[in-house]
């Protein structure tokens, strides 16, 4: 782990929030740019590494020639530099790693931030509020055979509330528990289809729901 990053905290009993990751809402140059500052400071602490050893190995200090050297024979592999910009608030945040708390404080290569601090100013990004499934609901869905039909099951049991901004545009009663065929329709025609969009909520509603996992205190 890169000095200066630690593992984000949030609570397991949090209410869940989720937003896609192409919704329009997120500031995407913001996040680009965070993440390559990432890998700049672990390309950074690798050609420190490489200088620290060129100097034991001399047993003195390098010359300028020597540290320019041992500099350039350092290189971030591309399946590294993917591992350190998933480290990113935003990325840790849409894989689930805060259980989708929107209140959990994670650390950026500039200081403390909460995944949605990355809106853009002014922005309404639609969020799907999230509801914990019950162990039965689980096994009813994880033995559904068809993959498409499990993603759906989970969308319907996992969402509780649709909003955006002040509105709301939908929200689970006593006689409408879950989202209606006709809302499902709705979110498929909309930016991304229905592979992205009912595909990534279903995610987020399983990794929501998961069990407890050793950082949240599994016993």
């Amino acid at each position: 782990m890169l000095k200066g990053l630690r593992v984000p905290t949030h609570r397991v009993d949090a209410p869940g929030q989720y937003v896609l990751p192409h919704d329009g809402a997120w500031d995407k140059e913001r996040i680009t740019a965070e993440r390559a500052e990432l890998a700049e400071m672990a390309l950074a602490k690798l050609k420190t590494e490489a200088v620290a050893r060129a100097s034991a190995e001399l047993g003195r200090a390098l010359t300028d020639d020597e540290r320019a050297t041992a500099e350039g024979s350092c290189v971030l592999a591309e399946d590294e530099r993917e591992r350190v910009e998933a480290r990113h608030p935003v990325p840790r945040y849409l894989d689930g790693d805060t259980r989708f708390d929107p209140q959990a404080l994670d650390q950026s290569p500039r200081g403390p931030v909460r995944a949605f601090d990355y809106f853009r100013e002014g922005a309404e990004p639609t969020i799907f509020h999230l509801r914990r499934v019950g162990f039965h609901t689980r096994m009813r869905i994880e033995a559904a055979r068809d993959a498409s039909h499990r993603f759906i099951l989970w969308v319907k049991a996992g969402v509780e509330a649709i909003t955006c901004g002040t509105q709301t545009l939908w929200q689970a009663t006593e006689h409408e528990r879950e989202l209606s065929d006709e809302w499902l329709e709705s979110i498929s025609s909309a930016e991304g289809g229905a592979l992205l969009n009912i595909v990534f909520i279903a995610g987020a509603c399983s990794k929501y729901s998961r069990p407890l996992d050793e950082a949240e205190g599994k016993r």
